[in-house]
């Protein structure tokens, strides 16, 4: 890993930095440490190779990469927000993203609730799609609105495609 990482910007060692990939891939890092160092070298050669093998062997590697980092014992949690694959990372999107990234991954894409500390926005987004019973069990307090979207889920993989639908 470390030779892989310091080849990065060696622009005169393509041969080598091939081979190099495919070593860390037959024998990814058991850290998250590691993952995260060889996902930024694999990102780095994928951008910048030096010939089309090493471009081929980065994207083939970054391609697979889902796989390397489940080997990796707690990388989803501890590398939250780095954004290597197979981890959650959160941010605000605007409808044409949020869009898109359900259109692309409906099973992994959502509303992080945990991070929603008011939903007056989100009610105000859902108001005018109730029917007038859905509106006083809401403003009764009867129902919340996470609650509405899974009784309006159906067919839905998320909460976040209720919305866009």
């Amino acid at each position: 890993m470390r030779r892989l990482f310091a080849l990065r910007t060696d622009f005169t060692a393509g041969a080598a930095r091939t081979a190099l990939i495919e070593r860390a891939r037959a024998r990814p890092p058991r850290q998250v440490a590691g993952l995260r160092r060889l996902h930024d070298a694999l990102l780095f050669l994928r951008a910048f190779p030096d010939s089309p093998a090493v471009h081929r062997a980065a994207g083939s590697a970054l391609e697979a990469f889902h796989r390397i980092a489940r080997s990796v014992p707690g990388a989803r949690r501890r590398a939250s927000e780095s954004g290597i694959v197979g981890t959650v990372t959160h941010f605000s999107a605007d409808f044409a993203i949020a869009d898109w990234l359900n259109r692309s991954f409906p099973a992994e894409v959502d509303i992080d609730w945990p991070a929603l500390d008011d939903q007056t926005m989100l009610g105000a987004l859902v108001r005018p799609l109730l029917q007038r019973a859905e509106e006083d069990a809401i403003d009764s307090g009867a129902l919340s609105i996470r609650e509405w979207l899974a009784l309006r889920r159906g067919t839905a993989l998320t909460d976040l495609a209720v919305l866009l639908e």
